[in-house]
């Protein structure tokens, strides 16, 4: 009877310990990376397969801190109470699924479902699909008012060690503990393996591309983050180590502060997180990164470039300078050159520029140009980085259902003249009729200038010089097909009207 118990007992102990070893995972894989989401906790994993085709040192890493259950995971605020989603303290509406290209499920708390959605897309800066795309749609279904936030701690990591710095556009870098504030948020933020010799990038987009900046950008170790799920005093001094740790803990915060939600609202919040595909340049004393999005829509087209002083001694001046493609520009009110004084050793300078440009299609090089001055002897380094759009420049027809009919003039028949013959004192003037038929004339040459525009990208598409997009050729040869009508049918309202005039 007791050897019979004792069997039980470690056929139990060894159920509940393949349990906690091999935990049940669903992944959402390509041939870039892999996201695993744990179907008990709903928290998530993210690593790399190939990577970056292009870098080698970037193959099967972990990005996102792979444990049992992962690190990696969501807070929701109701009503001044903090709930971990996925936890016991509500329960599953739709446990995590795989659905074609994502995994969801639907957690649900206080009357609050939360649906978590994951997907993988194209990163803005490296054009391949090795991002993730973290959705949550919250509905307050309660039945009544609540106050609703929510906070997303991404564990972060890159291979077998965690990070202890991270990138700011604009700003420069942190090392220490920081809270940056709504207007205070990039558009992004980044961490590499070694930020002195980066081989591994990563960044968490913040705007743009449908996503919400959050209220509260938090950078700190993943202990303190889950010991303060809400509310956090934030402490300059701390590095990114535990107490007595010699390792760091390397954690980021998007935290959503409470809002009122009506019963039955929702409301959603995004962000992504996956490899930086910026251009890295370095020299013994200097380093210089550009990043550009590789496939804009439309301008302006977001150019940041971010130095670091590598040098032993602190520089006197260093400038950066943007060398934008040929047919763009940067933004009025942006400079070309900026300049900084006293840049320290380590220290990190970072500018954004927005080009702008008219009706362009196929690939440019945006380079930028950094010189630092020490005792009036310069040092320069460059960096660049290539990026492909079709844009067709504003448009004066932006569809063909858009197109305005000129209205067909009848002549005047008690109209008089204004150029008298006999007062040859009086500059020329034109007469009603004609100024109206002049204007008729500037519509139609508005549109064969707008119908040209087309027909450059339809014809650098057919050349090759533009890049290849087939909605957007099937698109400009339908709208050419009716601006065609459209032209024909007023070139002859107009010689009509001209025949009139004569008589």
């Amino acid at each position: 009877m007791r050897d019979c118990l004792n069997k039980i007992i470690i056929l139990i102990i060894i159920f509940i310990s393949s349990e906690l070893l091999f935990p049940d995972f669903i992944d959402l894989t390509n041939r870039y990376v892999r996201v695993s989401v744990d179907q008990s906790t709903a928290r998530f994993i993210l690593n790399t397969l190939e990577g970056n085709p292009n870098n080698p040192y970037d193959d099967n890493v972990v990005l996102l801190f792979r444990k049992i259950p992962p690190t990696t995971l969501t807070y929701i605020y109701i009503n001044g109470e903090v709930f971990t989603f996925g936890s016991e303290n509500g329960y599953y509406v739709k446990r995590p699924i795989l659905e074609e290209d994502r995994i969801s499920c639907i957690w649900s708390v206080k009357g609050v479902k939360i649906e978590q959605d994951l997907s993988i897309i194209k990163g803005p800066s490296t054009g391949i699909e090795d991002t993730l795309f973290i959705k949550y749609i919250i509905r307050n279904e309660s039945g009544g008012k609540l106050s609703i936030g929510l906070k997303i701690i991404l564990d972060v990591t890159i291979g077998e060690n965690d990070p202890n710095t991270v990138g700011i556009p604009g700003i420069g870098s942190y090392k220490n503990e920081t809270q940056l504030y709504r207007d205070n948020i990039p558009d992004f933020w980044y961490i590499f393996d070694n930020y002195d010799k980066p081989k591994i990038k990563c960044e968490g987009i913040l705007s743009g591309f449908g996503n919400i900046k959050p209220d509260r950008l938090i950078f700190s170790t993943w202990s303190r983050l889950v010991d303060n799920p809400w509310d956090m005093t934030i402490d300059s001094s701390r590095e990114f180590k535990d107490p007595g740790s010699t390792s760091y803990d390397l954690a980021v915060a998007l935290q959503y502060d409470p809002i009122e939600v009506n019963n039955e609202e929702t409301i959603f919040y995004t962000t992504m997180y996956g490899l930086y595909g910026e251009s890295f340049f370095t020299t013994r004393d200097m380093q210089l990164t550009i990043n550009v999005p590789v496939d804009p829509k439309f301008p302006p087209i977001p150019v940041n470039a971010t130095f670091v002083n590598k040098g032993i001694v602190p520089l006197d001046v260093v400038q950066l300078e943007i060398l934008p493609p040929e047919g763009f520009s940067v933004k009025k009110d942006n400079e070309k050159i900026y300049s900084f004084s006293k840049v320290n050793t380590n220290q990190s300078i970072s500018v954004n520029w927005d080009l702008t440009c008219g009706t362009v299609g196929g690939t440019f090089v945006v380079k930028v140009k950094a010189t630092g001055i020490l005792n009036n002897t310069k040092q320069s380094i460059s960096a660049e980085k290539s990026f492909t759009i079709n844009y067709i420049e504003n448009p004066t027809l932006k569809t063909p259902q858009e197109i305005p009919e000129v209205p067909e003039i009848k002549p005047k028949i008690s109209e008089k003249k204004i150029i008298e013959e006999k007062k040859e004192e009086i500059p020329f003037k034109v007469s009603i009729k004609e100024e109206e038929l002049l204007e008729e004339i500037r519509i139609i040459d508005a549109l064969i200038n707008d119908i040209d525009k087309r027909y450059q990208i339809l014809m650098g598409i057919y050349k090759g010089v533009f890049k290849d997009d087939k909605e957007i050729l099937k698109n400009i040869e339908e709208e050419l097909k009716i601006f065609d009508e459209y032209l024909l049918k007023q070139e002859t309202i107009l010689s009509n009207q001209k025949q009139q005039f004569k008589k």
